[in-house]
């Protein structure tokens, strides 16, 4: 138990110690490209790439500043932090688009808005990893 609250001061003295503005720009370029992720942009019959690719640039900007100043596991941390930012939005995405509206007189189409925000886990989940790796690749090579 003592280790969970000792990691937890960790993280807390960390966010206090990142720019505020360095941290939100992460955790929300992290969530739109996840949102950007369901616009196909270029499908090749060996290379294939999505919207999220015109926002990749700016968290791992992010992370080279933040390796650059409090190194590595500082940059890590804040990976993991954006991941599960990104999860919580997530999960109130996909709670909100399976929410069935009955207007009463006429029927609404949401199908656009549910394909939009109604992620299919499996895609989360690929890109969650990859994202997570490249980050600590990307972190440690710095």
């Amino acid at each position: 138990m003592s280790k969970i609250k000792e990691m937890l001061k960790d993280y807390r003295l960390l966010l206090r110690s990142i720019p505020g503005i360095i941290t939100m720009f992460f955790c929300m370029s992290v969530v739109v490209m996840n949102l950007m992720a369901n616009k196909v942009i270029v499908n090749l019959p060996h290379v294939a790439a999505d919207g999220g690719i015109l926002l990749a640039w700016i968290p791992f900007l992010c992370m080279d500043t933040i390796t650059k100043r409090y190194g590595a596991r500082a940059a890590t941390k804040l990976n993991i932090v954006a991941l599960l930012v990104n999860l919580f939005f997530v999960a109130i995405f996909a709670i909100v688009s399976a929410i069935q509206v009955e207007s009463g007189v006429e029927h609404v189409d949401y199908s656009a808005f549910d394909s939009t925000f109604g992620c299919t886990w499996f895609v989360l989940v690929g890109s969650s990893v990859a994202f997570l790796v490249s980050g600590i690749i990307n972190n440690f090579s710095n």
